[in-house]
């Protein structure tokens, strides 16, 4: 079958009309979404291999026309994996990568029904595998979603699994200062914000390609401002709140906590980089900032915590560093877009932030 020839929210089995129900029940055992999609057969193929195809609609593949293809000799040669991989590649919102998925089969026919049942089963109980890691919108942007689903598919109700963050590098402190509990228990917030929005943005793609079997070009494009899909750097305003703003990028306000926050703001102001074993001769200039950003901090926790970022045989500043690009990850999808707000560097070298600074604005006090 020709991709083109593919329509949106329809699941297409090119083989054995025997083979249809079974892989139906298997699938959507494992993905219930694709379960409300339409499936159809093409026996128009030879009969040694048969495919099971799905039009992706994740944002990378705006204006494509990619598809997520399971090949399979017979349907005994398919592992509950293989089904899991394929499916994850035609549901992914946020993929930014727009070709092709093809998954061949990886040839378990030996495997008894009553193992695969029991191990499709706990594949749906781990929800951290189950499910790609996206980047997290603006904190208007459920608001935004469930008015849209609202508006178009009333009543609808989906349960995207949620994946864990990934580990950030390093060796992180068995007992973390109260101060970066606190950080941490906010970054824990912004990411519980962020799945709960992309479940009702998943959830209204899903209904609306299986629904109209149209191409959610345009519900995709309106997340463009939202979650970052362009090739172009936006201004980065720091606001007179200290909030850091993205201005071209339908003014996204980047969440962070304040230590973090301080920390970044501080490599703003170093165009040239800091060497990160001299960071304790920023001390002072971290401090002030910190105080402009936190007036209302706690000064003991907040010199202890300044202890340790400063601190050369500690890891805190390398962890920061970690959850300030884990920060705008959330809401930039293109990598090569994200290097550009995020801290980078090589051991012994000046780190820095590669966005030229012509497209940065810091209120006066940092003048």
């Amino acid at each position: 079958m020709e991709k083109n020839e593919l329509q949106y929210g329809v699941v297409t089995l090119s083989g054995s009309a025997d083979s249809l129900g079974e892989l139906k029940r298997r699938v959507t055992r494992q993905f219930p979404e694709l379960g409300q999609m339409e499936w159809k057969l093409d026996e128009m193929i030879s009969s040694s291999m048969m495919m099971l195809s799905v039009r992706r609609f994740n944002l990378g593949n705006l204006g494509n026309d990619a598809v997520a293809i399971l090949q399979f000799p017979s349907i005994g040669y398919i592992d509950w994996r293989d089904i899991q991989k394929w499916g994850r590649a035609a549901l992914d919102v946020l993929d930014p990568a727009s070709g092709n998925v093809v998954v061949e089969a990886r040839g378990l026919h030996e495997m008894s029904s009553i193992n695969e049942d029991a191990m499709a089963s706990q594949a749906q109980s781990e929800p951290a595998s189950a499910r790609p890691k996206a980047s997290k919108p603006q904190r208007t942007m459920r608001d935004v979603w469930r008015k849209a689903r609202e508006s178009f598919f009333p009543g609808m109700a989906y349960s995207i699994a949620e994946e864990s963050d990934e580990c950030l590098s390093g060796n992180i402190t068995a007992e973390p200062q109260t101060l970066e509990k606190q950080e941490d228990e906010l970054l824990a917030k912004y990411d519980k914000e962020q799945q709960q929005a992309i479940e009702e943005i998943q959830a209204a793609i899903i209904r609306y390609v299986t629904t109209f079997h149209a191409d959610p070009k345009e519900l995709l494009l309106q997340l463009q401002g939202k979650i970052i899909v362009d090739n172009q750097p936006s201004p980065l305003v720091v606001n007179k709140d200290m909030d850091i703003v993205l201005s071209h990028y339908d003014e996204i306000i980047v969440e962070m906590p304040a230590l973090i926050k301080s920390v970044y703001i501080l490599f703003l102001l170093h165009p040239e980089g800091i060497v990160l074993k001299s960071f304790g001769d920023y001390r002072t200039q971290l401090e002030e900032i910190y105080g402009i950003v936190m007036p209302n901090r706690d000064v003991q926790l907040a010199r202890e915590s300044i202890d340790n970022l400063c601190d050369p045989l500690s890891n805190t500043l390398n962890e920061y560093i970690a959850k300030i690009k884990k920060s705008f990850k959330r809401y930039i999808v293109n990598d090569k877009l994200l290097d550009e707000y995020r801290i980078t560097g090589r051991r012994g070298q000046p780190y820095g932030i590669a966005l030229s600074r012509d497209l940065v604005t810091l209120p006066a006090i940092f003048a």
